[in-house]
């Protein structure tokens, strides 16, 4: 199987650090244009299904790729959402105590999906692409922390690791080829490079 896994383009709600969790949020002109660049990068990849977030800010980047990968199947998917920050969503990352500092694990809230939570959700769904589509190119359209904890699982980083790195970047590309579970080659990780 070859893996590839992107961000929805960068949304109003980002610009203004606001945690949008389960929320549908709003693609800004700077993340439309991140998805179109994505979607020309992908031109070429030889992709056999998607797999998109049913939220609005990853549906519309998928969108944009559909553009140019015309017929190719597309599955959307509650399984490929952001955390569901309970009564943190909607409020910025200073009002819950999420500032930004290398190494820091944020403030859990009570409501909503813990972070081990997501992380089971994540992996089930790992186990899921390996089982159904070893010999597929398959493209999983996501959010910044589920994203990063799909590329941990894959990589065999532990939950405690995963956690206190960065989310993935806006429509960032990282590309994986898996033969089996042992077998696993980064092609790239959290590339921007086609955003430049």
């Amino acid at each position: 199987m070859k893996l590839y896994i992107t961000r929805h383009g960068e949304t109003i709600e980002n610009t203004k650090g606001i945690l949008q969790g389960h929320s549908e949020g709003t693609l800004s002109e700077k993340g439309v244009r991140q998805a179109e660049k994505l979607a020309r990068r992908l031109v070429d990849e030889p992709i056999d299904i998607i797999y998109s977030s049913d939220l609005g800010r990853a549906a519309h980047t998928t969108n944009a790729i559909m553009k140019v990968k015309p017929g190719t199947a597309v599955i959307y998917t509650p399984e490929l959402r952001e955390r569901d920050l309970g009564e943190f969503q909607g409020r910025t990352r200073e009002e819950c105590g999420w500032i930004k500092q290398s190494g820091k694990q944020y403030p859990e809230p009570e409501k909503g999906e813990k972070a081990a939570d997501v992380f089971n959700r994540a992996e089930k769904f790992y186990r899921y692409l390996l089982a159904k589509h070893v010999n597929d190119n398959v493209l999983l359209v996501s959010h910044g922390f589920i994203g990063k904890l799909l590329t941990g699982i894959i990589t065999g980083k532990t939950i405690d690791d995963i956690i206190i790195t960065e989310s993935l970047k806006n429509t960032s590309l990282s590309i994986y080829e898996i033969k089996k579970q042992a077998e696993i080659k980064t092609i790239i990780f959290d590339s921007t490079d086609h955003l430049f």
